[in-house]
């Protein structure tokens, strides 16, 4: 049975939903600027939330936004003169490299609130008539949370809390309120916003942040979803108000679980531009590293527990891939004349360790546990590689193991088998080696790389791949 950690209960549950489908929606990126590793990471969570949900038989649904308008994106538009589509659409497609570099599963829907804006302004006006909602003194539209009695449920951020300032309340959106607290839902028109504007029945002005995912997700997977993930910093506003104002609006739950990601650290502290450790995965590839080596240090850390960031920790991560790449290689060209059938032995060892990868990532992801699992498996199968152990036959069964994790993490590598005319030359180089004639052995080792293959020895066979 899988658990998670649902933040709205604050404790670990067993996953439970009533049929064999899942609806998930995940909080995507602002497209003003490219994502940074912190960001990739909570989507590289949700990947492989979705990945695990899919191979233990579920039908998810899996709906990640994008956040075409908001104040960042306008402020941005002032600077360089482009249109918002232009502008968006060119960091959009940067996310969308990055998802595919990470080797992301593609998502079911990937809706942009520009896209909804006159269905939010329905949803604006059907929370005005339930009483929720009311028109501010500046002409914007805004939600009263004391008219939400759960307010808080997620965050702890109650109105008592919020009138004392306890939870350090952001300071956008207050203008024109009945009550500092209340949020925006539908920003009217000011000069400063240039260009970007909707004419719609609330008259002339353009969406608030928080009610563009309870529209999008209302839109898309109706008014109850299974599971609601982001990253920690959207807790809260983001998320409380996405439940009050869906919650108010539809008279159901919202979410049944919600999943966070913690925050990433860089060398110990914050990551910020104005320290010089602002990384994005462009930075990353620049410096030589593999965008799948940061994917795996990623699962190196549980997705609750704050990750440190350091380059010896990625350069770690690259040669762990690396052999794993590996051991992979020489399972796809491994030939060995060993007779000795222990093919039960095998297939029994495997069964467990992929059982107990399994197991961990259904315990609250817990990929640390899962990997250290995956690389003892990883030391077993070399083992038996280089003492020449495993026949043709087993081999090939353990590569139909590895390609059973590549479905769950999404990180390795499966070259093509060699040419037929490289192995007819390895076989001979092999029986030259035991007549002991290593002038023609010699001879086949050069051709064989004249081939652009190359041969290391077992004591029953050969690996070959090529060079």
């Amino acid at each position: 049975m899988m658990k998670v950690f649902n933040d709205l209960s604050r404790k670990k549950e067993l996953f439970r939903i009533n049929k064999d489908s899942v609806k998930i929606y995940s909080c995507g990126p602002t497209i003003y600027n490219y994502a940074h590793i912190g960001n990739l990471r909570a989507f590289t969570i949700d990947d492989l939330l979705v990945r695990l949900l899919r191979y233990k038989g579920y039908k998810v649904t899996h709906v990640r936004n994008l956040t075409d308008v908001d104040d960042k994106i306008i402020k941005n538009l002032k600077e360089n003169g482009k249109t918002l589509k232009d502008y968006t659409n060119f960091y959009a497609d940067a996310f969308f490299e990055d998802l595919n570099k990470l080797r992301h599963l593609k998502s079911d829907y990937y809706p942009r609130a520009t896209e909804y804006v006159d269905k939010m302004a329905e949803f604006v006006s059907d929370l005005v008539d339930k009483g929720y909602a009311y028109r501010g003194e500046d002409k914007s539209y805004y939600f009263s949370i004391n008219k939400f009695k759960e307010y808080g449920k997620l965050s702890g951020c109650t109105l008592e809390n919020l009138k004392q300032d306890a939870c350090g309340r952001m300071k956008n959106d207050e203008y024109g309120k009945d009550c500092a607290n209340d949020f925006a839902l539908w920003k009217a028109y000011n000069e400063e916003d240039g260009n970007v504007f909707w004419e719609t029945k609330l008259g002339k002005g353009r969406p608030g942040w928080h009610i563009e995912c309870s529209v999008m997700a209302n839109t898309i997977l109706g008014p109850t979803i299974d599971l609601h993930t982001g990253g920690e910093d959207l807790v809260f506003p983001h998320h409380e108000n996405e439940i009050a104002q869906s919650e108010a609006h539809n008279g159901a739950i919202f979410a049944r679980y919600w999943m966070h990601v913690k925050h990433l650290m860089v060398d110990g502290s914050k990551m910020s531009k104005s320290l010089n450790n602002f990384y994005t995965l462009r930075d990353i590839e620049s410096k030589g590293y593999f965008p799948l080596a940061l994917k795996l240090l990623y699962f190196m850390s549980q997705y609750r527990n704050q990750m440190n960031f350091t380059f010896e920790a990625l350069e770690n991560a690259q040669k762990n891939l690396n052999d794993i790449n590996q051991t992979i290689s020489k399972l796809t060209n491994y030939y060995s004349k060993t007779t000795e059938d222990n093919s039960l032995e095998i297939k029994k060892t495997a069964d467990n360790a992929l059982k107990k990868f399994i197991k961990d990532l259904e315990d609250d992801l817990n990929s640390p546990n899962a990997l250290a699992n995956l690389f003892e498996f990883v030391r077993y199968v070399n083992g038996l590689i280089g003492q020449g152990k495993l026949t043709e036959k087993s081999a090939k069964k353990i590569l139909s193991y590895f390609k059973k994790y590549e479905k769950l993490l999404g990180l390795f590598e499966f070259p093509d088998k060699v040419s037929k005319s490289c192995i007819d030359l390895a076989w001979k180089r092999y029986n030259y080696r035991l007549e002991k004639n290593f002038t023609e052995s010699d001879n086949m080792r050069k051709a064989l790389t004249e081939k652009g293959c190359k041969v290391d020895d077992l004591p029953n066979g050969f690996v070959i791949s090529k060079i």
